[in-house]
């Protein structure tokens, strides 16, 4: 499981065991049974009851990484925001000096 995500298992029998281990050491785990206490902890089993809740939640404390943060995305968005202005000022400019061609020789005739 990754940041703040959930897996949800329904109807499993009386009985059943289950075992839940967070291996990565970057995350704070804890793991809540019913409505009991939460406890911090890695690795947690028991036996469900009729009506037992699990709740092993994992917090990835700091930035989560994602491509978006890396400085080289930055730049490259940056870069391309202004090869799109330059390219919009230029067409922009041809526009304008085409009209006043344009103008100029009707002005002419």
């Amino acid at each position: 499981m990754g940041h703040n995500d959930t897996i949800v298992i329904h109807d499993l029998p009386g009985g059943t065991t289950y075992t839940v281990t967070e291996a990565d050491n970057d995350y704070k785990t804890t793991v809540r049974v019913n409505t009991g206490t939460a406890s911090n902890t890695k690795t947690n089993n028991g036996t469900l009851t009729e009506d037992t809740t699990v709740a092993f939640t994992n917090i990835r404390d700091g930035l989560v990484p994602t491509r978006a943060n890396t400085p080289f995305m930055t730049g490259f968005y940056t870069l391309l925001a202004g090869a799109w202005l330059a390219f919009y000022l230029w067409t922009k400019r041809r526009k304008e000096e085409k009209e006043r061609m344009e103008s100029s020789l009707l002005e002419r005739s």
